[in-house]
């Protein structure tokens, strides 16, 4: 085929130029904020520990991405197979924008069944968000695995704080997810028709 008769989009395309694509701008300031972040930090533990302290936060690091690499890895595993098991137009019947209340307690009900920590939990939100998922379903979503995470309650507060303080904690933090994501929703609408 011809570079005349190739769609003009398509030509223009990073991938059909053979151009790396770019970064959104957001991506490249917070990339810039935490290298500036961990060089004044590096320099802080020169100045106070001096070259071993630097080693030894280094093997940290290293101990660190170790440790997180695993759970990343996982938690993109499982955003990607949930990106392609939800058809695009189930996420935006069921969680898009406008869903009202119904949508708001699925999304209230699928936070608050998610495991782990924000290694996974995250990396569904991209998932969602990219089928076709609102915002206001995506921060109910977010509240509910923070604040009434069924991994916490069993993992932590059942057997540190027992039965009557977990309840007592989950009920008093049961309506704060459909509250954030009524606001979420209240504040997508104001930015949209402003």
């Amino acid at each position: 085929m011809s570079d005349q008769t190739k769609d003009p989009a398509e030509a223009a395309s990073p991938a059909a130029t053979g151009e790396p694509a770019r970064r959104p701008a957001s991506d490249r300031v917070t990339l810039m904020v935490l290298s500036a972040l961990a060089a004044v930090c590096g320099t802080a533990v020169y100045f106070l520990q001096g070259s071993d302290g630097v080693v030894q936060s280094l093997h940290a690091d290293v101990d660190l991405v170790v440790l997180m690499i695993p759970r990343l890895a996982a938690g993109v595993l499982v955003a990607g197979f949930i990106q392609v098991l939800i058809p695009k137009g189930l996420a935006a019947k069921w969680l898009g924008e406008g869903i009202g209340l119904r949508g708001l307690l699925l999304a209230t009900f699928t936070g608050f069944c998610t495991p782990g920590g924000p290694m996974l939990s995250f990396p569904i939100v991209v998932a969602l968000r990219a089928a076709g998922a609102g915002v206001p379903a995506l921060v109910t979503y977010i509240t509910a695995w923070s604040l009434l995470g069924v991994h916490r309650i069993l993992q932590w507060e059942l057997p540190l704080f027992g039965p009557e303080f977990a309840a007592v904690r989950f009920i008093a933090s049961l309506p704060f997810p459909i509250i954030a994501g009524l606001i979420a929703a209240a504040l997508a609408a104001r930015w949209k028709h402003a």
